[in-house]
């Protein structure tokens, strides 16, 4: 005997029913924030985002100086950044790459593994999330992060500050970000161990960062919208000795610039007093740099333009009174797929002040840079 429609639709609503039924184990669990199937606490009633993070550069260095050309891996990053409605954010980095600081000693630097990054970040005012941010764990610092951002082309040369080993770019600690009217003025201060993330603490004292960023013309279609005036001070005390006298490590930045994807160009002034109880150290310098980027009309590979980038940068650098300045000169070019991969040809060379100091030292150095 023929069905009518409606005795048809009346079946399937039943049995979609019952498959779904949570007696048949299709169905959602009713408490999506109950325990585990291990027992590990709840589960989240929100579904994260999960962002990859990739980021590779290597490169091909020779020194022009007799030296052997030596293909380099200078970093490898494989991680996640893992949100929740852009009040949390988990963001977790792995990093291979050679140990600098053993480099600095001379000893042998084999490709090591390290943990680049590892923080929880909050941000409690939902409809404004850019207005206020808290990290804790191993997380960026403020003025190399700052140098790299505003400079560019960090695969070929670090930051003032982190080239000459005065700063380093990530470390553990705690800080806390605000912007009270955007990006305009934002303010962030941090407490962190102040070794840097590769070095464990070594003495009971913190460093304190702080870092003020002035966007006069952020939001607005004029030339100069990437226009930025920036501070930073960093302070730290130190054990000078075993006799229990203490040191200070101050230090001050100013930067003022352009900050846009087609051109980075600024200057940095920079001042540290190593020791201020004692016997002080001082380094001083002044970066400059230009680093324009220029579409190529009409070219394309898929989706993503093919651009030309620029380099030129300059470093002075000034230790002590008495002792000779350096001068450090990069300049090259290379061709860009947006801001995803790049591959360029820069040369390079350091001088050091006073006639009984040595020839100009050269390099040449062919980068590749992939990121995601």
């Amino acid at each position: 005997m023929a069905r009518s429609p409606a005795f048809h639709r009346s079946l399937l609503c039943v049995l979609l029913s019952l498959a779904f039924s949570p007696g048949l184990g299709l169905a959602a669990p009713s408490d999506p924030s109950g325990p585990d199937e291990e027992g590990h606490g709840k589960r989240s009633p929100v579904r994260p985002t999960v962002e990859p993070v990739a980021d590779l550069f290597f490169h091909l260095e020779t020194g022009l100086d007799g030296e052997l050309p030596r293909f380099e891996l200078d970093r490898a990053w494989l991680g996640a950044r893992i949100g929740f409605r852009e009040v949390l954010t988990i963001d977790v980095v792995f990093d291979g790459a050679r140990f600098a600081d053993l480099a600095d000693e001379g000893r042998p630097t084999p490709l090591m593994g390290f943990v680049a990054r590892a923080f929880a970040e909050v941000r409690p005012v939902p409809r404004h999330p850019d207005r206020l941010w808290l990290r804790a764990g191993q997380t960026w610092t403020f003025l190399v992060p700052m140098e790299n951002r505003t400079g560019g082309h960090r695969q070929v040369a670090k930051g003032w500050a982190d080239r000459h080993g005065l700063q380093k770019s990530r470390d553990l600690g705690v800080s806390v970000g605000v912007a009270p009217i955007g990006r305009r003025l934002e303010f962030d201060v941090g407490v962190f161990n102040g070794g840097g993330f590769k070095l464990p603490e070594v003495d009971r004292h913190k460093q304190v960062n702080g870092l003020v960023v002035v966007r006069p013309l952020e939001g607005t279609p004029q030339a100069g919208a990437g226009l930025f005036v920036a501070g930073h001070l960093t302070w730290e005390p130190r054990d000078a000795d075993g006799g229990g006298r203490l040191a200070h490590r101050l230090g001050v930045s100013l930067l003022a610039g352009v900050d846009s994807h087609q051109l980075h160009a600024g200057v940095e002034i920079h001042r540290f007093e190593l020791d201020l109880a004692g016997a002080p150290s001082t380094v001083g310098g002044v970066a400059a740099y230009l680093h324009p980027t220029i579409p190529i009309p009409g070219a394309r590979l898929g989706p993503l333009p093919l651009e030309v980038e620029g380099q030129a940068r300059l470093d002075f650098v000034h230790r002590n009174r008495g002792e000779p300045a350096e001068l450090w000169v990069d300049v090259g070019a290379g061709v860009a797929l947006a801001s995803h991969a790049a591959v360029s040809l820069d040369y390079g060379f350091t001088v050091v002040g006073g006639a009984s100091n040595p020839e100009p030292e050269h390099r040449l150095l062919a980068t590749g840079r992939f990121r995601y």
